[in-house]
């Protein structure tokens, strides 16, 4: 276990922010499509589009010809070693003006690599007329993406201020951007360069991921933060001290 002096190391890695979406939910944020041939021969497609902790769900027939619609809340939860994608108030219909309540939560296991989600549905509960499934979804579109504009008031170098109970700590921050996709790297003058597992940013909210070592002990810095009137303030938990909490601030 790790002693109290290194959970104070911990905390002043420290955040604070107000990303309304969980880390895991902020990776799947943005439009994913996936094809499906029936038993008659007739393919579908399907698209999937998660915006902050609502879902929109569309089924086509052959040439785009929208044939169901379905919308509704959703999180990102850990059950035992599974992440699941959980789905309630839905509502369903033939069109986005034909919606009607759907009384059915769906809780869905989902594995995501890079822009690869395979989710499995179905399995929670025996529903008629579905049988249960495995499918592999593509990332078509993201909203970090389609808003480089966004994205661009993130880019380049900060100075960053974190503060934990009376400590108070100084580090470099910096973030690039290729490919569409964010990385970034935090910069400590007393131990080093460190790079973040993933960098997520849209509509001004920033989600990261940072792996580390502290006393022969792994864990993950979960970050969360908002970028207003240029500088970027945010909290951060560690994935298995979630109850340790901080807070920083950084301005280029």
């Amino acid at each position: 276990m790790l002693k109290s002096a290194a959970i104070l190391v911990l905390l002043a890695f420290a955040s604070n922010s107000i990303a309304a979406e969980s880390p895991d939910l902020a990776k799947l944020q943005g439009k994913w499509s996936t094809k499906r041939t029936g038993s008659d021969g007739q393919e579908s497609s399907f698209t999937m589009e998660i915006k902050g902790e609502k879902l929109s769900f569309q089924a086509f027939r052959g040439d785009n010809e929208l044939r169901f619609v379905a919308k509704g809340n959703v999180k990102a939860e850990m059950h035992g070693p599974f992440h699941v994608m959980k789905i309630t108030q839905i509502e369903a219909g033939g069109s986005a003006s034909d919606l009607q309540p759907v009384n059915d939560d769906r809780s869905s296991v989902y594995f995501l690599k890079d822009d690869t989600l395979t989710l499995a549905s179905n399995f929670d509960k025996e529903r008629e007329n579905e049988k249960p499934r495995v499918e592999v979804y593509q990332r078509v579109e993201t909203k970090a993406a389609s808003t480089p504009g966004d994205a661009a008031k993130l880019l380049g170098k900060w100075k960053m201020t974190v503060k934990s109970g009376e400590d108070e700590r100084d580090y470099d921050i910096s973030f690039a951007e290729a490919n569409g996709k964010l990385s970034g790297t935090l910069v400590s003058p007393r131990s080093g360069e460190y790079k973040f597992k993933s960098v997520t940013f849209s509509d001004g909210k920033l989600t990261m991921e940072l792996p580390r070592t502290i006393q022969e002990n792994e864990v993950t810095f979960l970050y969360t933060g908002k970028l207003k009137d240029g500088e970027l303030t945010g909290d951060v938990t560690v994935k298995e001290f979630e109850d340790f909490k901080g807070s920083w601030t950084a301005k280029k």
